[in-house]
């Protein structure tokens, strides 16, 4: 390589770098809106209808699969609802993961609001089954809501998550 064409690309590297450099300090424009995100998970709660067998259907099992008792039922869905400012609402409906829906229940949602004050309400409710009404539903959550005022600058996000003990909605801004 000659000396004239070593001080070209040199001479063309450092204006790239130059003009690389530039270029990020450019602006483009900021986050004009805010977000509300709603996020937490907990246990799937299990809904079960079970009825006491026979002394004839006992008789009918394999020793090894004499239960008292047979049960039928699933793990419940949440219906999830949010409102802003008494108006607008978002409403969803939130299953347990895992392929036989076992595995917790998993809230993570982000709603883009314009910046400002918002009254926020939400709502969380467990769902039952028509076909399993009066069913026992198991230990867990039923029900969450909170309804409060959130402050949101352009490009903040206030989070509504759960409490350390897991029984109520808590804002972080």
């Amino acid at each position: 390589m000659t000396p004239a064409a070593r001080v070209l690309s040199v001479l063309l590297s450092v204006g790239a770098f130059t003009v690389v450099g530039a270029l990020s300090q450019l602006s483009v424009g900021g986050p004009e809106r805010a977000i509300v995100r709603l996020s937490w998970r907990t246990p799937a709660v299990r809904i079960e209808r079970c009825r006491t067998l026979t002394p004839e259907e006992l008789s009918r099992l394999e020793p090894h699969m004499r239960h008292t008792q047979e049960c039928d039922g699933r793990t419940g869905d949440y219906e999830l609802r949010v409102t802003f400012d008494g108006g607008s609402a978002h409403v969803d409906t939130v299953a347990p993961s895992g392929l036989r829906r076992d595995r917790p229940v998993y809230v993570f949602l982000d709603l883009p609001v314009e910046p400002g004050d918002h009254r926020v309400g939400v709502d969380f409710s467990l769902l039952v089954p028509s076909d399993l009404d009066g069913a026992e539903v198991g230990e867990g959550l039923r029900s969450l809501t909170w309804t409060g005022t959130l402050h949101l600058e352009p490009g903040r996000i206030g989070l509504l998550t759960l409490s350390e003990d897991g029984t109520e909605l808590i804002a972080r801004e």
